[in-house]
């Protein structure tokens, strides 16, 4: 071959000249590329930057919400008891309440319940009012509406419609003498002895006074119960059955 030739290049024409405008564009097409590339970073970036920032706020709202119901929980009234113990207890046992509202005075638990439990916290709760500060027992309305109590207190007492607290202890005495056994016979259900009252600073039998007077043992000797006892208990204090003869 004719190096003269080749290096006129004659046998180079049908190859791209380093000058010509087509070899700029796969240099630009990379150009481009990049760039792109680029925005899709940035805004791939800046999607996990938001989600990450959602995340924490949610992570905030959440150990706020949980600090607020820690600190009801753990709120202490006048006689040392919190607001989750005795108002958990009074709706355990059925009872009425009195809850002063302005004008309005409301008697249901789930009345008291949306004023003194912040879940949802406020704003999201627009019933939640830190103005309530104690939750006293007494052992009847006409005692509640004449006693001298200020509005900030809760009023609650055993519940007299349909004889509903002498059924609740006539069954709470029957299963302290006759435990609660399995389908099977063969063992009971989540205690393996009697009771013995003394333990609890009660005796035989539970009475409603009990309730009020005794409520912080009458609430010891209630977790004591199985949660299969409790609730035969409380199913059938609200069916009306009829108590066998002991």
């Amino acid at each position: 071959m004719n190096k003269g030739l080749f290096n006129k290049g004659l046998f180079n024409k049908g190859l791209p000249n380093s000058s010509q405008p087509s070899n700029r564009q796969p240099n630009e097409r990379c150009l481009n590329k990049k760039h792109l590339n680029k925005k899709h970073l940035n805004k791939k970036h800046l999607l996990i930057t938001s989600i990450t920032m959602l995340i924490i706020a949610f992570t905030i709202t959440g150990c706020n919400r949980q600090e607020e119901i820690f600190m009801w929980r753990t709120t202490i009234n006048e006689d040392g008891w919190t607001y989750g113990a005795k108002f958990r207890y009074a709706q355990e046992m059925g009872f009425q309440f009195r809850i002063v509202d302005g004008d309005d005075v409301w008697h249901t638990a789930s009345s008291v319940s949306i004023r003194i439990i912040p879940v949802p916290p406020p704003p999201d709760n627009e019933f939640f009012n830190p103005f309530y500060t104690n939750i006293v027992f007494v052992h009847n309305e006409q005692q509640a509406v004449d006693g001298d109590f200020p509005d900030n207190v809760i009023l609650a007492w055993p519940r007299d419609e349909d004889n509903f607290s002498q059924r609740l202890v006539g069954w709470m005495n029957y299963f302290i003498k006759n435990p609660f056994v399995s389908p099977t016979g063969d063992q009971r259900s989540e205690r393996s002895e009697d009771f013995a009252l003394e333990d609890f600073n009660l005796s035989y039998p539970i009475t409603v006074e009990n309730l009020v007077d005794n409520w912080e043992d009458v609430q010891r000797l209630w977790n004591a119960f199985g949660s299969s006892e409790q609730s035969r208990i409380l199913s059938r204090t609200q069916s009306g059955a009829i108590l066998p003869n002991q």
